[in-house]
């Protein structure tokens, strides 16, 4: 078995990951590749990836290379995970909106910052879907990559490249439902459907009881922004905090409950995002800035020579990411339930026929079969529906460089909230970001 890392020196993902295949039995032995732009940065990484397999016993081969073919010919899986321009870029997507009067606390799906970075990343999709079909036509697409619906819709729809979308964050929200309703881990069960970063919970099961009934209980005790003042820190890991606020609020209000972070969740409704919300902080949500990414990336750096120099024990335990035991699944181990971002064939009958959903699903040696979640409620379905159609104009624009299809998805977008300033803002992102937009040359 070959698995291709696309993006292979990622500090974030790289030794996580490779920690869960090395600790997966049904993936001993097999070729891991690490595949990166920077060479650099992957003479740091293999040495750390030998070292886990080396110390868990599992036999991986470890290879880096900054060939692309090399990567992918033969692979059985390809993981995706790379951020086009890296934190230039985003620093383009997050500070030009924030002039305008549009702030955002991540900026990866949705927005302003969302579109642009789509225009960026659904070519290097496509390029890397049409290398898998000349070198590894059968591969499965494993994508970690953000804006992750815009990135599987064009691998799906322009290309056969079998494609599945990863995000922890209904199981993060699963974990914190454990904790907030004092039960244990086993006797949780969550349904959700929706769209990547906006996933509504539609079920939960505690045991034989109604999960929801047992959330309004705790919120009519505590309110919705009970956890909303907890680690207000202002750091590069305090950022990340999911205090509940913007998502409970929701629930509160609507009977319909988010089931991603409030960070991501925020961004779908500008209504959290407001100067008089000192921009979502009332809620629980700081804004992950270019410095909070900065100092991240330069922490895990240093963690990685620590682990390397053996100041650090390496962690050799599973993260609860989904990637191995999925992997483990297709390669015919232990059948699972995974939460996926997939084409809808159906299992969210009120969004559109293909367009890529976020939902449960059964994975094992024949693929990846989705639940049937059923029909989303009013309000979450037209919020999601929304979203699609404007990820469907962005694609497009990104597939012609066409910027007119741009603004249109720009001036529809919820959070610009003032029609003349579009075309400004697009203009400045496209000439900030332009040695990544090719096609709008």
């Amino acid at each position: 078995m070959k698995i291709a890392f696309i993006g292979g020196a990622s500090l974030t993902w790289t030794p996580m990951l490779t920690i869960d295949l090395a600790l997966t039995p049904e993936l001993h032995g097999a070729d891991l590749v690490l595949q990166d732009i920077n060479p650099n940065a992957l003479e740091r990484m293999l040495p750390l990836c030998r070292k886990i397999s080396e110390e868990t016993g599992s036999r991986i081969r470890v290879q880096a290379t900054v060939e692309r073919e090399e990567a992918l010919r033969g692979a059985n899986y390809v993981v995706f995970s790379v951020a086009i321009g890296g934190l230039e870029a985003v620093r383009a997507d997050l500070e030009i909106p924030a002039r305008y009067g549009v702030r955002l606390p991540v900026g990866m799906n949705v927005g302003p910052a969302g579109i642009n970075r789509t225009l960026r990343h659904v070519p290097a999709t496509l390029e890397l879907c049409r290398q898998m079909e000349a070198w590894c036509p059968d591969a499965w697409l494993l994508n970690l990559t953000n804006p992750m619906t815009q990135i599987c819709r064009v691998a799906t729809r322009e290309t056969g490249i079998r494609t599945v979308g990863l995000c922890h964050e209904v199981t993060h929200f699963a974990t914190r439902l454990v904790g907030m309703l004092e039960v244990l881990p086993e006797e949780v069960w969550v349904q959700a459907a929706g769209i990547n970063h906006l996933p509504w919970i539609t079920e939960v099961r505690v045991g034989e009881r109604d999960g929801l009934a047992l959330l309004r209980e705790w919120l009519a005790a505590h309110g919705p922004l009970h956890f909303a003042r907890e680690g207000l820190l202002n750091t590069c890991w305090s950022v990340f905090i999911d205090r509940l606020g913007v998502k409970l609020t929701i629930f509160q209000d609507t009977g319909c409950l988010p089931g991603a972070g409030d960070r991501h969740v925020a961004e779908f409704f500008p209504h959290f995002l407001r100067p008089e919300t000192n921009w979502g902080l009332d809620y629980g949500v700081e804004a992950t800035t270019i410095e909070h990414r900065a100092e991240s990336y330069r922490l895990q750096e240093a963690q990685v020579q620590a682990w390397l120099s053996g100041e650090d024990r390496l962690p050799l335990r599973p993260s609860g990411e989904q990637l191995a035991p999925l992997i483990a699944a297709l390669e015919g181990g232990p059948p699972g339930r995974f939460i996926v971002n997939i084409p809808n064939q159906g299992q969210v009958p009120n969004l559109p026929m293909g367009q890529v959903v976020e939902c449960f699903a059964r994975a094992d040696r024949w693929g990846v079969r989705p639940e049937f979640a059923g029909p989303l409620p009013p309000l979450p379905a037209a919020v999601c529906s929304w979203h699609l159609t404007e990820m469907e104009l962005t694609l497009e624009a990104a597939l012609r460089g066409d910027r007119s299809l741009a603004l249109e998805a720009l001036r529809m977008d919820p959070l610009v909230r003032d029609w003349e300033n579009a075309a400004p803002m697009l203009s400045e992102m496209l000439e900030a970001t332009a040695p990544w937009l090719p096609q709008f040359a």
